[in-house]
């Protein structure tokens, strides 16, 4: 599980990775994440 910070947006938190399901969850301040799904094409 790698995280990256974000300093771009104030209102993100950080960015989780997860390899095992290979998708990206964007957290922000308030708790949301939203999850991006890598598919290879």
């Amino acid at each position: 599980m790698n995280i990256i910070n974000v300093n771009a947006n104030p209102e993100l938190d950080h960015i989780t990775y997860n390899h095992k399901d290979n998708d990206y969850k964007v957290w922000t301040k308030n708790g949301y994440a939203w999850t991006i799904k890598v598919i290879p094409s």
